[in-house]
């Protein structure tokens, strides 16, 4: 029971101080970082509202103030100091967590004495725990702003496990800035959306504790290079690259890094310059024998074909993907279904553009030695098939634009789990055997796809309505 004066009492006697150190712990509203939002509304702050005692009791329980994430705009700087310099000193000596995002303020403060007054004390408070951070994000308007604390970090803050840096200017043609991370060789995770915050390239050290490495806005290939080579133990890369105009090197010049722990990349292409090939440079660089998950979104942005970077990819890996997702991708569909056939435990394909190819490639279809079988009307064996992605369980596309309705019903009535998916659309198509494939081939349980009749193959009445009442969007 809680009385009046804000005391704790459980029978006869006072709970322990210690025990209501631990309540308050569980009433912290923590995100993945293991951090809190400060407000009068939520624990720590309300806890201290409520008596003298509680205020006693939080205020030294360190580990109610280890993590803040605070977003305010640039005029409100000054309560973000006074915030961190709090949970700061009731942090005691346990290690830090802050998450400060001041980016989303577009305003121009650069020629404002007072902004960068209040700016350099916060980085002031910010750098007085450089040895307690464990997890430093940091998102502002310029990365100048923060070079204190990155000097500070790779000098002191050896406990470091997490590093977001993100600044509203990205300066894509400013001078980088380079940092020596040798002293940092507990970084488990490092987020960067700056091109100018880069690793000094070196074969001297490396972070064998980091394993998700996100790059947004890399100013080239090599820059993302330079941080695999300190990364052997990597899990998963993002690379998001933006206005990359330099011109590729000869693919045999490149070195071939060998990542045996990497099984997720995503690799996308938000701007570049026509007739260019670049961002398939990096993938002509790896080697990833563990790699599983594999994500390419160039957003329509390079024409140039043949693609063959993906394809290098896998049979340079030696592995099998359980997920591709190809999305404004200028590969052929015979480029695509070659990497399906380097897949064959595929279990999600999502594909931006579907075409006859790719599902005529996904459709079983008889061996040769059994064309008598099919001639005969006779139910034919599993081994009589050759198969595709025989796992794949989840097919998505955003466009059906390229592919008719036949190869869409064919690939359907062969691979789809439920059989009464198809059988409506019998009017308009014409019935091949692929409803003698056995059951071991319906593996898809989700099919998903943009319904819209202007679609050329959805168009008619009849489809739409079919298309509502069987399939799931």
């Amino acid at each position: 029971m809680i009385l009046p004066h804000g005391y704790l009492k459980s029978g006869n006697s006072y709970i322990p101080n210690e025990l209501i150190a631990e309540i308050f712990l569980h009433c912290l509203e923590l995100d993945e970082m293991g951090c809190t939002i400060p407000s009068r509304l939520q624990a720590p702050l309300t806890i201290t509202s409520v008596c003298r005692l509680w205020r006693n009791v939080a205020i030294n329980s360190p580990g109610l103030w280890t993590g803040i994430s605070v977003r305010k705009s640039s005029s409100a700087i000054v309560d973000t100091v006074n915030l961190l310099d709090m949970w700061i000193s009731r942090s005691g000596v346990l290690p830090f967590a802050a998450r400060i995002n001041l980016g989303h303020d577009f305003s121009d403060h650069f020629s404002d004495q007072l902004y960068l007054a209040r700016m350099h004390a916060l980085v002031t408070t910010l750098v007085t725990c450089t040895q307690r951070w464990r997890v430093l994000e940091v998102t502002c308007p310029d990365v100048h702003v923060i070079e204190p604390p990155l000097v500070a970090l790779v000098k002191d803050s050896v406990n470091l496990r997490h590093l977001s840096v993100s600044h509203k200017y990205l300066g894509l043609f400013a001078e980088p800035i380079y940092y020596d991370f040798s002293l940092n060789s507990a970084l488990e995770t490092v987020r960067h959306a700056t091109p100018l915050v880069r690793p000094l390239a070196s074969s001297s050290y490396s972070l064998p504790a980091l394993t998700t490495l996100e790059l947004r806005f890399p100013a080239s290939v090599p820059a993302c290079a330079t941080w695999l080579d300190l990364c052997p133990n990597l899990e998963q890369l993002v690379v998001r690259l933006f206005h990359i105009a330099e011109v590729p090197p000869a693919r045999h010049a490149t070195q071939i890094r060998r990542l045996e722990r990497l099984n997720r990349l995503e690799l996308t292409c938000l701007k570049t310059e026509p007739g260019f090939s670049v961002p398939g440079l990096l993938l002509d660089n790896l080697e990833l024998p563990a790699l599983t998950y594999l994500v390419l979104d160039m957003n329509s942005l390079l024409n140039a074909r043949p693609w063959p970077h993906a394809i290098d990819l896998l049979t340079r890996s030696g592995t099998s993907l359980e997920t591709l997702i190809l999305a404004g991708m200028p590969m052929s569909a015979a480029e695509i279904t070659t990497c399906l056939h380097l897949s064959p435990e595929l279990r999600h394909l999502n594909i931006g553009l579907l075409t006859d190819g790719v599902l005529g490639a996904l459709t079983p279809c008889p061996t040769r030695h059994s064309d008598t079988l099919a001639t005969n009307s006779a139910r034919m064996e599993e081994e009589d098939y050759d198969v595709l992605c025989p796992k794949l369980e989840r097919l998505e596309t955003f466009d059906l634009g390229e592919c008719s309705l036949q190869a869409l019903h064919d690939m359907t009535l062969a691979r789809y789990m439920y059989k009464k998916v198809c059988f409506d659309l019998s009017y308009f198509v014409v019935m091949s055997e692929t409803y003698l494939t056995p059951e071991k081939y319906k593996t898809i349980k989700t099919l998903r796809m943009p319904f819209d009749s202007l679609f050329r193959v959805l168009s008619h009445p009849d489809i739409i309505r079919h298309m509502e009442r069987s399939l799931y969007f």
